[in-house]
């Protein structure tokens, strides 16, 4: 592709990721990786035949493409390579699923013109339903007269960033009759957004339209995620709300008689079973934890204690999560594994995951004693992390990341500093940092997961003063993104880079180059 672009790439891996999301789109992705910058033409085909080559009849194709797309003589042509003569036609690749026996298949194009597109099928032959729809469905980005825009900060394609986030929230919230997301649904929301959402109306003549080659059939792209978070003892983390109402016990006095509290409490902690299971609803709200007004006078938590005390809040709002990574996607031993849970849960399983993968110096220190030195100091492990989790902005879609690299600690976490801060203010003490959200921190803070507001910026200050100025970095990127990287603890490089006597490396961490 061309370098015009900027949100190619970050578009491909967005969908790539909710695709695979074995709670939404179930995709089996093992085999099948996306394609970024493609480099030519013919290297698009080869990777495309190998493809569908040997496709099976019952399963059904996702494709996805963002780039340039463009009309050719008479032909909707999409351009798959760095050079003018990378313009593929677009009936090519319909072609090419008709000459495999690929009659499933949903394809979605973010490119200009794309509309274009959705002639290609008209040829294609009717085949009958069954459980899987049978059939090809194009869903393009704009008719075939307009333009398909990327946002001024390049951070998303428009289209793909309300495709994205139709798929996320459940339409908004807009419960289906069978719990899936059907591909009308998605154009439907695309199109209301551009009409009526503020942060869109500027992109409104650029509309989304479709094709199915057999009007009668539903065709679902993804799961319907609920957006219900009624009260039910079975979803939420028992013991961690038990540790919060332990914090919170003269609270609970307050509201509840002395009978409840000692049925409550088992020894000196405070934890729910069969016995005093319903009283779950009366200490809910006595903790303020569910909302002053419900739409049917049910009982409903409130956005901050879902992620705090769901058993998995991602089934609310899927981007409540995180990623972790070790070394590089195309190496055998790449490690990659999505966190879910409550966010102190997160927290707490990432700080594990680093330091399991992270290896220690054992040496001999000029005392004649032995010493053990960690690549990057566990406090700054868990601040860098909790931080993180605590302040990433949960109306944005996406998921924190961490990553362990050759250069040391990564982090990516949605959202950005507000206006009046930024990292060089907080790190020289000129500013104080305030959270995103109030009440998340709250309960972490009373979870032991976050100490205190504005600790971690301590902890940053002494590392850097220990290992120079740039061994913590912070950069805000297209997203927005907040990117933190802390490099290797300057003596650990010291050590491992140079040839010294009485160095032991542990078996059991490492790290290569991850990518995010």
């Amino acid at each position: 592709m061309t370098d015009d672009l900027q949100a190619v790439n970050r578009d491909v891996s967005k969908v790539y990721d909710l695709l695979i999301d074995p709670e939404i789109g179930g995709c089996v992705f093992a085999q099948y990786e996306p394609i970024y910058k493609c480099k030519s033409r013919q290297v698009f085909s080869e990777k495309f035949i190998s493809i569908i080559k040997n496709w099976k009849n019952e399963n059904q194709l996702i494709f996805y493409f963002s780039g340039h797309g463009a009309m050719k003589g008479s032909q909707y042509c999409l351009k798959l390579g760095l050079n003018d003569s990378d313009w593929l036609p677009f009936k090519n690749i319909i072609n090419d699923l008709e000459c495999h026996g690929v009659k499933r298949a949903i394809v979605i194009i973010d490119a200009c013109y794309s509309g274009a597109a959705t002639e290609a099928i008209k040829s294609y032959p009717y085949i009958k339903e069954d459980d899987i729809p049978k059939g090809i469905v194009i869903i393009a980005s704009c008719k075939k007269s307009q333009l398909s825009w990327e946002k001024p900060d390049g951070s998303s394609g428009v289209f793909t960033e309300l495709f994205c986030q139709a798929i996320e929230t459940g339409l908004g919230g807009k419960p289906t009759t069978d719990s899936k997301i059907y591909v009308k649904d998605i154009i439907d929301y695309i199109t209301h957004q551009f009409n009526t959402d503020p942060r869109y109306v500027n992109y409104s003549r650029q509309q989304p339209v479709f094709s199915i080659n057999n009007d009668e059939m539903g065709i679902w792209i993804a799961k319907a995620k609920s957006s219900s978070s009624v009260i039910n003892d079975k979803d939420l983390n028992l013991e961690i709300l038990g540790q919060f109402c332990q914090e919170k016990v003269n609270d609970l006095e307050n509201y509840l008689t002395p009978e409840e509290l000692l049925k409550l409490h088992n020894g000196d902690s405070v934890s729910f079973n069969s016995s005093n299971i319903d009283l779950l609803p009366k200490v809910l709200s006595s903790l303020n934890l569910c909302t002053p007004i419900s739409p049917d006078g049910s009982n409903f938590l409130h956005k901050a204690a879902v992620l705090c005390f769901y058993r998995n809040p991602a089934i609310i709002y899927h981007q409540a999560k995180a990623i972790f990574t070790v070394g590089n996607p195309k190496e055998k031993n790449f490690i990659r594994e999505n966190i879910e849970g409550p966010l102190s849960y997160q927290v707490t399983a990432l700080v594990e995951r680093v330091a399991q993968n992270s290896k220690k110096i054992s040496y001999i220190a000029e005392d004649g004693r032995r010493r053990e030195l960690d690549a990057i100091d566990p406090d700054v492990t868990r601040e860098v992390i909790s931080n993180a989790i605590a302040h990433r902005d949960y109306q944005s879609t996406g998921t924190v990341q961490v990553a362990l690299t050759q250069e040391g600690l990564e982090v990516y976490s949605p959202g950005k500093f507000p206006s009046e801060l930024s990292w060089d203010k907080l790190i020289s003490s000129l500013a104080s940092s305030h959270p995103v959200d109030p009440a998340i921190s709250y309960y972490l803070s009373k979870l032991l997961v976050v100490e205190e507001v504005g600790r971690g910026f301590k902890v940053f200050r002494q590392y850097i003063r220990d290992n120079g100025p740039d061994s913590i970095i912070c950069q805000e990127l297209p997203g927005p993104i907040i990117y933190i990287r802390v490099s290797y603890h300057r003596q650990f490089q010291f050590i491992r880079d140079t040839t010294v006597p009485n160095i032991d490396f542990p078996d059991g961490g490492g790290w290569g180059s991850a990518s995010t």
